[in-house]
């Protein structure tokens, strides 16, 4: 339909944006008052539109133009509905009605404004376009504003392709008040190349999205089909959000790229990922950790590509949504064997009769769309659940059951859900149809801190710094909680201003009842400073309710598995995860805690602060889990190939600098300095301080900085700084039959990774290669150098290694001590 070509389309939409920025819009108020100026604007420049662009073409690509930019600044923006599309049209002829050119119909666009995409995500029609593909730009660009949940098929995401710019936006952030238009501005262009750079992540994004879901198709497709009652799969994770996705990324590197051969001849890949969803934070919501705690060196896509880079550089607090965005594009670039199915259990072998597969020791129950309900064989389970959805547990003394129902509905005439629970609170936006509301928050952990944010302001975006002011002030809010636990600057600086407006107490709900002009009583027993207690009304429009998480349904799938369960340490008493005495079934993250809360919490906690990691951090939340689920994997073999030096332990980063070369007494200076930087600055420190360390102990020689503060050893290739050699992915679904079919393959794919560098052995993930009926497993083992000698790979069969010892045991010296791709050894 578009007479551009993706390039021109990019184009087009970078020089609207920039009328947009040279006249200040920050608004839907500031894009009212200054449309004719702008659309005039538009028309007059003969580089946005051709002279044979269609009426449909200019609107369309205007429309996606105010969507994209609205996202990179997150400002709240949509194209007024009294829009004049004839000034749009600059004297062309088009299909008119009443004298006025008609505006688009249903099925010419695939825009959702900003503000819409908030309100439910309604779609405006469909739009035809290309897919997605090496070498050339999308059809369609106007995904910076498409909802997460719908589309059409796309190809897989391009991994390869990065925006070839990543500058400076220069659009200040502002109240939505009316700003006077700069005849003499021009355009800046770093805020132009920082629209496409978050941009071409949209288009990522939204083809990583049908990805993933046409990979979910054919899973399902091949469990329905199967004429048995069971199939059988080496290993599942159980659970698709930050912490399932970690597990896919760093635990199983060797299948990453094997699943679409697999499924296309019709087999289940050697792991799956069972979720109900890919995780709950598709919705704004500002972090307590900074984007340093939270960017993979390793990934496709981190949270900062969706953001202009010059608020990216300032390490500010992670928005939940770019998480969970960079999380979709990195599991569809590796083509992770995602399926949306609903677990139902997990069982032991010892525990059933019937046991269709005598090898394998669990089995996972999942409920099929067809209602048939499927065994899934497996010896290895990995449990990455979360803690569950949010409480909502109101006494019967304090509210009828059958109140409680009614209350927690979405009142259609009030615009908000009378009584609702803190995540859909913030992780949605049901409840922000309207402002000026008396609403009060029960309870005192993070969450409900974030709640008191959102109520206050209105909105959860870029809110880290903002002041509680009374021109920022969108509702009346009111704050009561049993025990405050929230320990983060961003929950106490939440706290603070509730204190100071004297809207915050301490007590015990006992009573809830509807007035007739449909406002909450609410009778609590507040206790003041010495700890007397007295009985107090309170009323509002609305009733947050934020007393933690309900695990129930988790530990009833779980109930087989998890009667008798271990806390694994490492050596240095650093709590890594829970699991069954065999090993076999695995609780991380979150999913520790719900079934460890009093032992893996406490260990955590005291790993926590050894390690000077601060309050705005805790047990279960990403950033400790992603250091947890590092420290494991490298005490089975699986090596980092880089550190965070905010999050990672000690020991970890101590054994990565020792193998780097760097000598033991620099390597223990500089591990002091980094744990008194992490105590100066709870929320990461910057990477200009972590370049100030590498210099002062001569390291900057020797590593790169990544991001924020990753380090990694310098001349590590692409491929192997991104977890594997690209060469490597295919290993599992190439038809290879031995050893040397295996070099020569890696030789042909990687020629610029072969023969490069290396000094200390490194183990990298597991390959596997297909024998008949049976797998073979390699391994591949690095050496890096300092000095600058080729760097030498081998591999080598499993089966010649000698075993790993149990946890915090590391294979003896020398066993890959291999001269390179000529030492192979073929085993069974």
């Amino acid at each position: 339909m578009l007479r551009q070509s993706g390039t021109a389309r990019q184009a087009a939409i970078n020089l609207i944006a920039g009328y947009l920025v040279q006249f200040q819009v920050r608004s839907t108020h500031d894009l009212s008052v200054h449309l004719k100026q702008i659309l005039l604007k538009i028309n007059q420049d003969p580089k946005v539109f051709g002279p044979t662009d269609t009426f449909l073409q200019r609107t369309e690509i205007f429309t996606a133009a105010v969507a994209a930019y609205a996202r990179v600044t997150e400002y709240n923006i949509k194209v007024p509905a009294d829009l004049d599309w004839n000034l749009l049209q600059a004297g062309e002829k088009a299909p008119v009605s009443g004298g006025k050119i008609s505006p688009p119909q249903k099925d010419d666009v695939d825009i959702v404004s900003a503000s819409e995409e908030k309100r439910g995500s309604k779609r405006v029609g469909k739009k035809k376009g290309g897919p997605l593909g090496a070498g050339r730009e999308p059809a369609s660009l106007s995904v910076a504003a498409v909802s997460l949940s719908e589309g059409k098929e796309a190809a897989p995401v391009v991994a390869g392709r990065e925006p070839a710019s990543l500058s400076v936006a220069a659009v200040p952030p502002s109240e939505d008040k009316e700003a006077a238009p700069l005849a003499t501005y021009a355009p800046d262009e770093s805020a132009l190349e920082d629209l496409s750079k978050v941009t071409h992540s949209y288009d990522h994004l939204v083809s990583a999205i049908q990805t993933n879901k046409k990979t979910s198709r054919k899973i399902t497709a091949i469990l329905e089909s199967k004429d048995s009652d069971f199939s059988v799969c080496d290993s599942i994770i159980f659970g698709a959000g930050d912490t399932g996705t970690t597990l896919w990324l760093e635990k199983y590197k060797a299948e990453h790229g094997t699943s679409h051969q697999a499924l296309a001849e019709q087999k289940l890949p050697g792991v799956i990922i069972i979720a109900d969803s890919f995780g709950g934070w598709r919705h704004d919501y500002t972090l307590a950790q900074t984007q340093s705690s939270l960017e993979r060196s390793t990934a496709v896509k981190n949270p900062g590509d969706f953001l202009p880079t010059l608020f990216y550089q300032k390490n500010p607090q992670a928005n939940a949504r770019h998480i969970y965005q960079a999380n979709h594009v990195c599991l569809a670039a590796t083509q992770a064997p995602v399926v949306k199915l609903q677990m139902l259990r997990i069982e032991k072998r010892e525990n059933h009769a019937e046991w269709e597969s005598r090898e394998h020791a669990y089995r996972c129950l999942v409920q099929l769309p067809n209602g048939r309900v499927k065994a899934i064989y497996t010896n290895q389970v990995d449990v990455c659940t979360g803690l569950g959805a949010a409480n909502l547990m109101i006494e019967e003394k304090v509210l009828p059951r059958a109140e409680l129902r009614r209350l927690n509905q979405f009142d259609e005439r009030l615009g908000f859900t009378p009584i609702v629970d803190g995540n859909q609170f913030v992780l949605t936006s049901s409840e922000e149809g309207k402002n000026d509301r008396t609403i009060l928050i029960y309870g005192g952990g993070g969450t409900a801190s974030a709640c008191y944010r959102k109520c206050f302001f209105g909105t959860d975006i870029r809110t880290y710094d903002r002041p509680f002011t009374a021109e920022n002030q969108r509702n009346e809010v009111l704050w009561v909680y049993r025990d405050f636990i929230g320990t983060g600057k961003m929950a106490a600086n939440a706290l603070g201003a509730a204190k100071a407006r004297k809207a915050v107490f301490q007590g015990q709900l006992v009573q809830i009842t509807q007035k007739r002009d449909g406002k909450l009583g609410l009778r609590f027993m507040l206790r003041d400073s010495s700890g007397v207690s007295t009985t107090y009304e309170l009323v509002c429009d609305q009733l947050i309710y934020s007393i933690g998480q309900d695990d129930f349904r988790t530990k009833e799938i779980c109930r087989e598995v998890s009667a008798e369960l271990w806390l694994n340490y490492d050596k240095s008493g650093m709590p890594l995860y829970v699991s069954t005495p065999d090993k076999r079934v695995s609780y991380f993250g979150a999913a520790a805690v719900s079934f460890s809360k009093v032992e893996f919490n406490k260990q955590t906690m005291a790993w926590l602060e050894a390690q000077n990691i601060g309050g705005d951090v805790g047990p279960g939340s990403m950033p400790p889990t992603r250091a947890q689920v590092k420290r494991h994997l490298a005490l089975q073999g699986l090596k980092p190939v880089s550190i965070n030096v905010n999050m990672d332990t000690s020991a970890l980063i101590s054994e990565y600098l020792l193998e780097a070369g760097v000598d033991k007494a620099v390597a223990h200076a500089f591990i002091g300095d980094l744990l008194l930087a992490r105590k100066d600055d709870t929320y990461g420190f910057s990477r200009a301080k972590l370049q100030h360390l590498l210099k002062r102990h001569r390291l900057d020689p020797i590593f790169d900085i990544y991001g924020h503060s990753h380090l990694v050893i310098k001349g590590t290739p692409p491929g192997v700084r991104s977890g594997l050699l690209s060469s490597l992915y295919l290993l599992g679904s190439s038809k290879l039959h031995s050893p040397r079919t295996v070099v020569d393959d890696m030789k042909a794919q990687a020629p610029a990774v072969y023969g490069r560098a290396f000094k200390a052995d490194l183990v990298q993930p597991s390959a596997s290669v297909q024998k008949g009926r049976d797998r073979v497993f390699f391994e591949v083992v690095r050496r890096p150098s300092i000095a600058g000698d080729d760097d030498s790979f081998a591999l080598v069969s499993k089966a010649a290694l000698p075993p790993m010892d149990p946890e915090g045991q590391a294979r003896p010296k020398g066993a890959l001590a291999l001269p390179g791709l000529k030492a192979i050894k073929s085993g069974s």
